[in-house]
């Protein structure tokens, strides 16, 4: 491998969509920003788990690193439920609630964020909310989409990994939609891949803080506590359009069963 411009994230105060476009999204350069707000709500806990406590929308929760290639296992549940576990749990035991659609959470009108306020209007958004206790994990992969990772509530850790280095990390045939998944554990493997570990970039998110994680950027999380996030997929129409007809097709022959049935990030694995 050959070191390229592996430059700490810079990290900035919010001062609005149109600079955070103009340096930043726009080019896809990852930036750690700080004190992120719209023009009538504040990031930093504008949602905390107690205003989950009654909600009974029904959610898969993931338990264990599934974008490894060890199978997937999910629980379904509510989620007063699940918020009960983790209120409970000192661990990852409780599971991982990931990339849940916010329109199966909260009712119209209800968002707790206006996606307008912070991301230009000329781009194509879709946003999702995670939950989980301490220690909980997304293993490493990349995106076919800018991610916008907001974080709500509690602390998290990012590490991250130029496009360039993909193929040093163990790559997997997990299916994940508009995604590419890997074996490599940026938080805990590298004593046995030590040729990776110098550029290997790290942020951590507090309540208020966002990070912008390029396309095909390779990226892994963990909860330093019970965390709450949302996660932006930010793309131009014609990247919608181009990208985007591969990404649903093959979402499309997934859920049909022809398309990599039983070995993906969004299904349990098949028992027995």
């Amino acid at each position: 491998m050959t070191h390229s411009d592996d430059c700490p994230i810079q990290t900035e105060s919010w001062q609005g969509k149109e600079r955070f476009d103009n340096e930043y999204l726009s080019k896809g350069i990852p930036v750690l920003l700080k004190g992120v707000r719209g023009d009538n709500w504040t990031l930093s806990n504008c949602v905390l788990p107690q205003d989950l406590i009654d909600n009974k929308s029904i959610v898969d929760v993931s338990h264990g690193t599934e974008e490894t290639s060890i199978p997937t296992s999910k629980t379904t549940m509510t989620l007063s439920d699940y918020v009960r576990r983790v209120s409970e749990s000192t661990s990852e035991a409780a599971g991982y609630l990931k990339q849940q659609d916010m329109s199966t959470i909260f009712q119209e009108g209800s968002l707790p964020i206006d996606t307008h306020d912070i991301i230009p209007s000329k781009y194509w958004c879709t946003t999702y909310f995670w939950m989980g206790p301490m220690g909980s994990r997304t293993g490493l992969h990349n995106d076919d989409e800018h991610s916008f990772l907001l974080q709500i509530y509690g602390t998290k850790t990012v590490k991250l990994l130029k496009p360039e280095y993909a193929e040093h990390c163990l790559p997997n045939s997990k299916y994940d939609s508009g995604t590419n998944c890997f074996d490599f554990d940026p938080f805990s493997d590298n004593d046995a891949n030590p040729h990776l570990a110098p550029y290997i970039q790290e942020a951590t998110l507090h309540p208020g803080d966002a990070l912008l994680i390029p396309k095909f950027w390779l990226h892994s999380t963990q909860a330093a506590s019970t965390s709450i996030s949302l996660n932006i997929f930010v793309s131009t129409l014609s990247e919608q359009i181009f990208e985007g007809i591969n990404r649903n097709v093959l979402h499309y022959l997934h859920q049909m069963g022809f398309y990599k049935p039983g070995n993906c990030v969004c299904h349990a694995a098949p028992t027995g």
